[in-house]
């Protein structure tokens, strides 16, 4: 179960980060056209769109089942801030691809609403992984277009975790008690849990491959186009 979990946890970790190299090598591409920032977040907003509005309904769900009053829901870009409407300079720089407002949040409320769209992402990753037929067709092509939208959409935003880190945070202390007190709990091979964490793992494997073939096409795309824009300029 240590090594599952292991396997699980440094996949997440590899999807945060080759997430956040796409977004940096994706950037410096439309760049390379003369894009700027406006350009950019709508590019990402549209190949991301699935995954966005599975994100923000995520929300949108746990904020309902725990009788969150709901404000504005927004699937598309918020683009920064500039001029008089800004309030403060990290208004002008952020950008919100979506979200979903709701009332202020309590200690559950708050890690439900704001930890719901990784756990329901993760479920639908399971559940797509164990789908995919790599036989390549038009279906199999669009599941893994949405398990792509999906698997880099589920990591909660500054203000999600947030609302989620006091629990979060007591759960952590927790489990250290549990561990310094020698509690130890084992499962049978084929028990509900083991196998729950051994198909995330290997979802989360898989989308780190994916992840990593889209950053090979994007980075060739980028040694291409430099070197094409290098030679026009000097002539």
């Amino acid at each position: 179960m240590v090594k599952e979990i292991g396997i699980g946890l440094a996949g997440l970790g590899l999807l945060y980060l080759t997430r956040q190299k796409l977004t940096a090598d994706l950037g410096r591409l439309v760049g390379r056209f003369g894009g700027r920032q406006r350009a950019f977040v709508w590019l990402w907003s549209v190949i991301f769109l699935p995954g966005t509005i599975i994100h923000e309904m995520s929300h949108l769900f746990a904020a309902a089942i725990t009788g969150t009053k709901i404000g504005k829901v927004e699937i598309f870009p918020e683009l920064p801030r500039a001029g008089i409407g800004a309030e403060s300079d990290q208004q002008k720089k952020s950008v919100h691809l979506g979200y979903v407002q709701t009332q202020e949040l309590g200690l559950f409320r708050g890690f439900l609403v704001g930890t719901a769209p990784l756990f329901i992402g993760l479920g639908l990753m399971i559940w797509l992984a164990a789908s995919i037929d790599l036989r390549f067709t038009v279906y199999d092509l669009l599941k893994i277009y949405l398990f792509f939208t999906i698997s880099n959409s589920l990591f909660p935003s500054w203000v999600d975790i947030k609302h989620a880190l006091p629990l979060i945070i007591l759960g952590i202390i927790a489990g250290i008690g549990l561990y310094l007190s020698g509690f130890n709990m084992t499962l049978i091979p084929d028990s509900p849990v083991l196998i729950t964490i051994s198909s995330l793992s290997k979802a989360l494997i898989l989308s780190v491959i994916i992840n990593f073939s889209i950053l090979l096409i994007v980075w060739l795309m980028n040694v291409i186009f430099s070197g094409n824009l290098k030679r026009n300029s000097a002539i």
